[in-house]
């Protein structure tokens, strides 16, 4: 089995991308792990979701160029208005980023204005539900809502590609909500924190990757 399929905690070791379409500023300090990493679980015949997706972060456009459909949706009503969406990526991101992402192709975009926890899509539609350092702004009882909503969106053989700081979300619970919403770690999974561990600048946050899909799967992985 391939080493992005094993859930653990990132590491300083694991490769990382400065570039998302755009270089990534230097004070998201796991993104460019998180993105390197989930980049592993695209493809150009699947149609995906990018849930909590934010207003100016580059990976919806990435994800947009690189599968058959993607969906991004998120609770701020700048996602749904291309010109506002703009200006918070001038101001994220800075102007050469914005002179790049004004021209990406978005035909294979669809935005929506929409929360995790109630996602406006039908059932066993999606093969990719990627929420990337998300579940750590809910409380616990949401993060169950969100994943018990991502499990129905997503496909009978999909894959749901997370990635959160601990210990804002505690993996004893994270562990109980992935069984009560029928899911299981899709490959091992390694929940030792080990040296060379990736932290936040303060020292206080690790970043968790964790690969599911749905309980009835087989275990085997390709």
């Amino acid at each position: 089995m391939e080493e992005q399929w094993v859930s653990r905690f990132v590491l300083t070791s694991d490769a990382k991308t400065e570039t998302v379409i755009v270089p990534l500023p230097s004070m998201w300090w796991s993104r460019p792990y998180e993105y390197q990493w989930a980049e592993n679980f695209a493809g150009s015949s699947l149609d995906v979701l990018d849930a909590g997706s934010g207003i100016s972060h580059p990976f919806k456009f990435w994800l947009a160029s690189h599968c058959r459909l993607t969906y991004a949706c998120d609770i701020d009503p700048r996602i749904r208005d291309w010109c506002a969406m703009q200006q918070e990526i001038k101001e994220d991101l800075g102007n050469d980023a914005f002179q790049v992402l004004q021209i990406v192709d978005r035909s294979r975009l669809r935005c929506d204005l929409a929360s995790i926890l109630e996602l406006p899509y039908g059932s066993r539609v999606m093969d990719r539900v990627f929420c990337l350092s998300v579940l750590e702004h809910l409380p616990q009882e949401e993060q169950l809502r969100a994943l018990t909503e991502f499990r129905r969106v997503m496909k009978s053989q999909g894959l749901m590609v997370l990635t959160f700081d601990y210990p804002a979300v505690n993996m004893a619970f994270f562990q109980y909500a992935i069984r009560v919403a029928g899911l299981k770690f899709a490959g091992p999974v390694d929940f030792s924190i080990r040296s060379g561990g990736l932290t936040s600048p303060d020292g206080h946050l690790r970043c968790f990757r964790a690969i599911l899909r749905t309980q009835q799967e087989v275990e085997d992985t390709p």
